[in-house]
């Protein structure tokens, strides 16, 4: 039958285990949001920069078509400024239109709604990380302790103050340590018994 030393030395290392995966998940997804923020810089850079170059494109547009208006103009009565304003407007609304200003704002859009939500899983894993260290670090002391009794009132005051999974691991561990206890009880028991049996039978 496994000891109570050797099941808890086991948990020990698959916590031990689960901490290192824990740990290597974190790094990872701080290297994908490394990325993800330098992208999204990158992203605001370059839409900063295709809304300057519209204006610009806009401005020299409605420029020409104000020349153009004008040499038109000369050989025939004035035009309604009106009308002309309306041209101008609507030259800038087609070059608004051809740009892909609206992609890149709608890409930037969700590129913010990938590094918010990267953020949250990191805050997640890393308090997974912690809660696990705190259970890895509880185990690791119940292996050095000597006693059922003394294990079993650790794991008691430990489970009174645990929440979620470490909760739910320190039952187990309680109820592993009373079926040991029971089957240790129940083993001094019979041996006892065999024992009477065996100094009876040598007495007749």
């Amino acid at each position: 039958m496994i000891s109570q030393e050797e099941q808890l030395r086991g948990v020990v290392a698959s916590q031990a285990e689960r901490i290192r995966q824990l740990e290597q998940q974190v790094e990872n997804m701080e290297r994908e949001l490394c990325v993800c923020r330098e992208a999204y810089d990158l992203l605001e850079f370059q839409i900063l920069e295709n809304e300057q170059n519209n204006k610009c494109l806009a401005s020299l547009h409605g420029h020409d078509i104000c020349i153009g208006t004008e040499k038109t103009t000369m050989g025939r009565p004035s035009t309604d400024v009106g009308s002309e304003n309306l041209v101008i407007t609507e030259s800038e609304r087609i070059i608004e239109q051809k740009t892909p200003s609206n992609q890149l704002i709608e890409y930037n859009s969700h590129l913010e709604h990938q590094f918010r939500r990267q953020s949250q899983i990191i805050e997640v894993m890393k308090r997974k990380l912690s809660e696990q260290m705190v259970f890895a670090n509880l185990v690791y002391k119940l292996s050095k302790m000597r006693g059922a009794e003394m294990i079993q009132k650790h794991l008691d005051s430990f489970i009174d103050s645990a929440e979620n999974e470490n909760k739910m691991l320190a039952e187990n561990f309680s109820r592993i340590i009373q079926i040991s206890r029971g089957t240790m009880v129940e083993s001094f028991d019979n041996r006892c018994c065999y024992a009477r049996d065996d100094k009876f039978r040598y007495m007749m």
